[in-house]
């Protein structure tokens, strides 16, 4: 069986739909970090951006290492989906 929330609907007064709802959510979050990154990583840490620096690829390496980390709750924020549409599919009726 797949990874699922211990959560279940109904049990504190929280409907399907509430889970459906958090899904849908989460994958607009998704959606959006996705869409900020393809703008910062074309137009913000684009090596264009440190010439002027001391040390422009250490720069711009502290900065990539910024945007690794919104990568890391980009996927973060899936797995949590992934595991919640698990459990709107596996939960018992």
């Amino acid at each position: 069986m797949a990874d699922i929330l211990n959560a279940k609907w109904n049990s504190n007064g929280n409907s399907r739909m509430d889970f459906v709802i958090a899904a849908v959510k989460l994958q607009a979050a998704e959606a959006a970090i996705e869409e900020a990154l393809s703008v910062v990583e074309a137009n913000v840490t684009h090596g264009r951006n440190y010439q002027l620096d001391d040390d422009p690829k250490a720069a711009r390496d502290q900065d990539l290492a910024r945007v690794d980390n919104l990568r890391t709750a980009h996927k973060l924020i899936d797995d949590l989906r992934m595991v919640l549409v698990h459990t709107i599919a596996f939960h018992e009726k």
